[in-house]
């Protein structure tokens, strides 16, 4: 009786090692990076050359871009031309000195 209870306890707390480690190893596993997706100049159709980002409240993402203002609504990306074709370093100037009201931040 004595060899089957210590035989039990023995099995068990390996047991739980085992466990433990696989709890600890899925739990360290399962923490994965924010999802970055990578969007080429061809797929936003403007220049690779892009000064500021920021998001507004209704959570599209406006990029200042040396073409213009890129607006990205999670699928698909607007370009709004700067005035005089001037390189835009700061979507906050591009959005205060544009007449267009469809862009609000």
């Amino acid at each position: 009786m004595q060899n089957c209870i210590l035989r039990c306890l023995v099995n068990n707390k390996q047991s739980l090692i085992v466990v433990a480690f696989l709890f600890a190893f899925f739990v360290l596993k399962s923490q994965n990076l924010p999802p970055i997706q990578y969007f080429s100049p061809k797929q936003y159709n403007a220049s690779n050359q892009n000064w500021d980002i920021s998001q507004s409240s209704d959570k599209y993402i406006y990029v200042a871009n040396s073409k213009g203002l890129l607006e990205f609504n999670g699928a698909n990306w607007n370009l709004y031309n700067s005035p005089n074709e001037t390189v835009i370093t700061s979507r906050t100037w591009f959005m205060a000195s544009n007449l267009d009201a469809r862009i609000r931040y």
